[in-house]
């Protein structure tokens, strides 16, 4: 049988090197930032010193751009509210991103593992329960208080925590963010070369 934990990571390591590859993506790592001091910029450059910005004028990027602006409350702490122009602009997401080779691969992928339907909109629709479907979290532990926050919203929007960025794991974002000052990168705590073979 397959082990999932093996194929998310190849599946991850794979779309990391396909975006670096596609947008021609260049880093200045600079050096490893401070363990004791997070307020000490070890880093005094940008992360990102080159991307192909006509790259992002697809499709998919201009319905990801759309749909990360209803992100606007990265704090967990602040519940977010769904309203029908935010449905709307999540169904112009799945359905560009499904449109696309790399998800129609992804697609068949699954289909051949036996982990989704081939019908195109019942696959759809697991994309939306697995990213787009509000679950509840323990804001405090041992507390009732609880907010909700969905899959995408962790990895594409990021998350917050009073001062504190707990999660913020989309290139794309970063770059965006950086860019527009908004972001300022300190250095690296641990490297890992991302590449990807076909044995």
């Amino acid at each position: 049988m397959f082990d999932l934990m093996q194929i998310q990571l190849s599946t991850t390591r794979f779309l990391s090197y396909y975006c670096f590859q596609t947008f021609a993506v260049k880093c200045n790592f600079q050096n490893m930032a401070s363990h004791k001091d997070f307020t000490h910029d070890n880093a005094p450059k940008p992360l990102y010193t080159s991307v192909v910005e006509s790259a992002l004028s697809s499709a998919t990027y201009k319905a990801l751009d759309n749909l990360i602006a209803f992100y606007n409350q990265p704090d967990v702490d602040t519940a977010e509210t769904m309203t029908p122009a935010w449905e709307a602009s999540i169904s112009s997401f799945l359905d560009a991103v499904t449109n696309t080779t790399v998800m129609q691969s992804a697609h068949t992928f699954l289909v051949d593992l036996g982990l989704t339907s081939p019908n195109e909109t019942l696959f759809k629709n697991q994309l939306y329960s697995l990213w787009f479907t509000f679950y509840a979290r323990d804001t405090v532990t041992g507390s009732s208080e609880v907010t909700v926050v969905a899959g995408f919203e962790a990895l594409f929007g990021g998350e917050v925590k009073e001062s504190n960025v707990i999660r913020f794991g989309n290139w794309l974002r970063f770059y965006q963010q950086e860019k527009a000052g908004n972001l300022n990168y300190h250095g690296w705590f641990q490297r890992e070369v991302v590449g990807f073979s076909i044995s």
